[in-house]
């Protein structure tokens, strides 16, 4: 397909998918390097021009990669989001790796009573996050790694794209606080319960599931993206399979990312996180 036709066949499938107005962005591209974008259902979104922001959002709102409708476990979703309200409660959402904040908008518009929290180590990423949902009080942005125990990380983002920052434990540069599930989750207190759980950390999975797992039990979803393919030898995802090989989760694949989708018992849902004990730092 030469560049003309390909051009207007993503336009075209902009339209359909994120609204007529969407490819007016182009008017608005050409005066700054962040702009607005409308997409349908959810508002206008900021885009950084020299980044991956539209990739980005064309996954989420375009492609759909987070959608859980279409599954024949719909129905046990549903109902638990709705057990979690009925006991008086707020399903939480974690979002791990939130980038420019699409994820957490799509969680949030799709589970409105819920309370997404984004989690992102870029300071740029979580700047243009916080820009994006500032005005969704479901919302909460934390500019902070993730991972199995605190402590503090460095940033390396090789690629030189805004969806590729990396984390590593230790090493020269500025320093940014790791936090884990379980301190997160805790923070917020009994009236929070653990739903849906979306990882995509560029590797630091094999961090985040090699100790402190046992909040697995906890969500109804959780959605991951691997990176043994971006780091060939390190075997990053072992720790993960370890991990969620002790829960009773069905799987199934959504593009990058694998979707496990626990079993709905209303018994076994109501296990409740407390804070990670301090002074590891």
């Amino acid at each position: 397909m030469n560049p003309v036709a390909a051009l207007l066949s993503e336009n075209l499938k902009d339209m359909v998918r994120l609204g007529i107005g969407f490819p007016s962005r182009y008017a608005r591209m050409a005066f700054s390097d962040v702009y607005v974008a409308s997409v349908r259902g959810i508002g206008p979104i900021h885009l950084r021009k020299k980044s991956m922001d539209l990739w980005v959002l064309r996954q989420v709102f375009r492609t759909r990669q987070y959608e859980l409708g279409h599954y024949p476990q719909a129905g046990r979703i549903d109902e638990r989001y709705r057990q979690i309200l009925e006991q008086g409660k707020i399903p939480l959402i974690v979002d791990a790796g939130a980038n420019n904040g699409c994820s957490a908008l799509w969680f949030a518009a799709k589970f409105p009573d819920s309370h997404v929290v984004a989690i992102e180590p870029d300071h740029q990423n979580s700047q243009i996050c916080r820009m994006n949902t500032e005005k969704k009080s479901n919302i909460n942005v934390i500019e902070a790694a993730i991972g199995g125990s605190p402590g503090f990380v460095t940033l390396d983002n090789p690629d030189k794209q805004s969806w590729g920052v990396q984390t590593t434990r230790g090493g020269p540069g500025s320093k940014v606080e790791v936090r884990t599930v379980n301190d997160i989750v805790g923070s917020y207190g009994s009236k929070y319960e653990l739903f849906i759980v979306k990882i995509d950390i560029e590797g630091f999975e094999r961090d985040l599931f090699s100790e402190n797992t046992g909040w697995l039990e906890s969500p109804m979803v959780v959605i991951i993206e691997l990176h043994d393919w971006k780091f060939p030898g390190q075997f990053s995802s072992v720790p993960f399979q370890r991990a969620i090989a002790k829960y009773k989760f069905e799987m199934m694949m959504s593009n990058e990312n694998f979707v496990y989708i626990g079993e709905f018992k209303p018994s076994l849902n109501s296990h409740h996180l407390e804070p990670a004990t301090a002074g590891v730092f």
